[in-house]
């Protein structure tokens, strides 16, 4: 097989991959976030002043962009160039993603202090749409593109019927979210269709629309800018409901995880949390040897119980850690 593709035969078959994504039932987001990755690389093939493209400019492109992006990023990229590419029939010039390490916490979530700091500046500030918006999200753990399925009608039914990712599952509505968005249709005379639309009353208000309004909110509140945008208040829902309910079935249910190991992510504590963890056994530890310095030999009872504690504790995590893995050998989740 050819070792290259000519630069003009890359750039004919976008309208046809498009038209394939469309037909494989995409949703609109990932087939936008597919085309601008494609193109991005072809920006860069033709700044390169190549007539072709090689596994070798494909390599330099992974190598430039990963000198500014996160290599996370620069995997999702990978595959969406391996996606076209393998749509051409071309795979074999695609470039491996980066091995990355299993994250065993989560980070820059967002506390229930700051998102209530949120609440509040927003209130005060008389944004009351973003405000609105935040708290749904918060509240019921949605996508933010599922937002479109909040209409004026579905208040009345009581739950929200979500189709995403050619799949079908119901949300229900929280009496608080029912009451605050029907305040919200109220005062904005909104009296059918999509609640939180854009100019055109039958679209959702444009994504990034939405990300500049929290971006202005955190400025507001003072919090970190990097903790403020849609998803992370699906990981804040995701928490709260671990910690209340600790379901994780149910949990994978509501967010619509096609596999438990996606929802597994919110069983674990945030670097914060492990850090308080951590302080507080040394801190015991601390405390047992200021208490009997001088006195060697035998550890205090209270020193045993809360070591045995700890190690029953451990063990415990292993055998549910067991579980979990059999349920999704049984169920295939």
């Amino acid at each position: 097989m050819n070792e290259e593709i000519e630069l003009n035969e890359f750039f004919a078959n976008f309208t046809n991959f498009e038209a394939q994504l469309r037909k494989r039932e995409k949703t609109e987001s990932t087939i936008k976030k597919y085309l601008r990755d494609v193109r991005s690389f072809a920006d860069f093939a033709t700044g390169s002043g190549k007539n072709t493209i090689t596994k070798t400019l494909i390599l330099c492109y992974k190598e430039r962009i990963s000198q500014k992006m996160k290599k996370s990023t620069v995997n999702t990229k990978l595959i969406s160039l391996g996606i076209y590419l393998k749509f051409l029939n071309r795979y074999d010039l695609h470039a491996k993603t980066f091995r990355l390490q299993k994250r065993t916490s989560l980070e820059d979530t967002l506390s229930t202090e700051e998102f209530w700091q949120l609440l509040k500046t927003a209130d005060f500030y008389q944004k009351k749409k973003i405000c609105a918006i935040m708290q749904t999200l918060a509240y019921t753990g949605i996508r933010i593109s599922e937002l479109q399925f909040f209409t004026k009608e579905s208040l009345a039914e009581r739950k929200i019927t979500i189709t995403n990712k050619g799949k079908t599952r119901e949300i229900i509505l929280p009496d608080k979210i029912r009451a605050l968005l029907k305040t919200y249709c109220a005062e904005n005379n909104i009296e059918s269709g999509i609640i939180f639309h854009g100019r055109n009353r039958n679209t959702l208000l444009d994504k990034a629309a939405i990300w500049r309004s929290m971006q202005k909110v955190a400025e507001l509140a003072h919090i970190e800018p990097k903790k403020i945008h849609a998803h992370n208040f699906r990981h804040f829902f995701a928490k709260i409901y671990m910690k209340t309910n600790g379901n994780i079935l149910d949990l994978a249910d509501i967010l619509g995880h096609s596999s438990i190991e996606t929802t597994r992510i919110y069983t674990r504590t945030t670097v914060e949390e492990k850090r308080a963890e951590m302080n507080q056994i040394a801190d015991f530890i601390q405390k047992s040897g200021t208490e009997n310095s001088g006195h060697q030999g035998t550890p205090p009872p209270e020193y045993k119980e809360f070591f045995a504690l700890y190690k029953q504790m451990q063990e415990q995590v292993i055998v549910l850690e067991a579980f979990l893995q059999k349920i999704q050998e049984m169920y295939r989740f």
